[in-house]
């Protein structure tokens, strides 16, 4: 007698239709391995978590990597019901994450394939992709051969021989876990230099808008103290005190430019402690060291050195004795608003990767920074060491040479 098939009609198209699911999620994982910086802003749009520089988004971005290179390579090389269904709940997860931003007009892209996505195109965007993930859903929990409809034939042994014919199972082997592994781990070394490329873009598009808000509120604080610049200091004192909030703290004359934010934070500027310092937690550290009330800010927004002393203080690099020049200016007296650097943020650009690694990066030909102007604009600019337009007064000081903090001629100098 003939035996009969049990078989599940359709069951052929099963291993093509999820390596299809396999292959989308393996270039969704590429993608944000490549620029996982869409998605460090989806997460920190939806999650936010107060801290610096997204630090908390690291570890979720690389286990959405792993865990989708793994489904991946699974459902192309391996598929069974289990991991049919992880890649199905995943995609709900996604899926609801994608309603989410598509109910914001506010929020950014949706980062679905990192760099290899799409440009923001609006809500279709998020419809789109929320389309594609439930097609792939259903897809994943309908298939026959993953999943059994309740009249579906129970299997028996007499037919065990006929069934393991016509659709035979198939072992996750040692040489396939290893592909696995080894995927995994190229994905994440590729995602771990271009997640700290994305951070420090993230923290330069940040610091713009910081800048931008400081510059406006230097321009509303001067309309309202007779066109002076934040000042905190004792004139003609060039160690001694600053003044912040009635009380007197212990502090170099140049060394208020950590400190001068304090006066605008109350009333002139809208940006949370967390983004206009480096570390708030060694900020508080260090204002016990000194003295001072943990709520006080110890700024990365460094203002220029020349609105704490007149033009003539800073004509040549040796400084002069006349203490008298240690004084407040006026921002009307800035003779090239445009070109002449109002704050730069010394937790941008060149200034991070030196931090983290300062003999990888002390030879960088490419040095940018976060910079505002004192025509209230803000940029990105390249640091220079242009001898004609700063005075070298690091023996003096202690700081490196850079742009907008040691300007030749103060005020009425011009750093670009």
């Amino acid at each position: 007698m003939k035996p009969v098939s049990h078989a599940e009609p359709g069951c052929r198209w099963r291993r093509p239709l999820l390596a299809i699911c396999g292959i989308i999620f393996l270039v969704a994982a590429v993608g944000k391995a490549l620029d996982p910086f869409p998605l460090v802003r989806v997460l920190d749009y939806l999650f936010y978590v107060p801290g610096p520089n997204h630090a908390w988004t690291v570890i979720p971005v690389l286990a959405l990597v792993g865990t989708e290179s793994a489904l991946a390579l699974l459902l192309i090389m391996a598929p069974t019901r289990l991991v049919a269904r992880s890649a199905a709940a995943l995609l709900v997860m996604f899926t609801a994450m994608l309603t989410v931003l598509a109910l914001n007009p506010g929020s950014p892209p949706c980062g679905c394939f990192g760099g290899l996505g799409f440009a923001n195109t609006g809500r279709g965007e998020f419809i789109a992709s929320i389309t594609r993930n439930l097609a792939m859903v259903v897809v994943l929990v309908s298939v026959p051969g993953i999943t059994r409809d309740a009249g579906a034939p129970v299997d028996k042994a007499p037919h065990r021989a006929t069934r393991e014919a016509t659709n035979p199972a198939r072992a996750f082997t040692l040489v396939e876990l290893l592909v696995c592994v080894v995927v995994a781990a190229v994905l994440v070394a590729l995602v771990v230099p271009a997640l700290a490329t994305s951070r420090d873009a993230a923290r330069l598009t940040a610091s713009l808008s910081i800048q931008r808000g400081l510059a406006s509120g230097v321009s509303a604080y001067a309309a309202e103290s007779r066109d002076a610049f934040p000042y905190i200091q004792d004139p003609g004192e060039f160690s001694g005190w600053i003044t912040l909030g009635g009380r007197r703290y212990r502090c170099s004359y140049f060394g208020a430019t950590r400190f001068w934010v304090n006066v605008l934070s109350q009333r002139y500027i809208d940006a949370p402690r967390s983004a206009l310092e480096t570390d708030p937690e060694q900020s508080i550290v260090a204002n016990a060291a000194h003295a001072m009330p943990p709520e006080i800010i110890r700024s990365c927004f460094e203002l220029m050195y020349g609105a704490f002393a007149a033009p003539p203080y800073w004509d040549e690099d040796e400084p002069p004795n006349d203490l008298s020049l240690l004084r407040a200016v006026r921002l009307p007296d800035v003779r090239f608003p445009s070109g002449k650097g109002l704050a730069i943020d010394t937790n941008s650009g060149w200034f991070r990767r030196w931090a983290r690694d300062p003999a990888a990066h002390a030879a960088d030909s490419a040095r940018e920074a976060s910079m505002s102007f004192c025509d209230g604009s803000a940029s990105v600019r390249q640091l220079h060491q242009d001898p004609a337009r700063l005075v070298d007064r690091t023996e003096y000081m202690q700081r490196r040479l850079v742009p907008v903090l040691q300007t030749r001629h103060g005020i009425h100098g011009r750093d670009y």
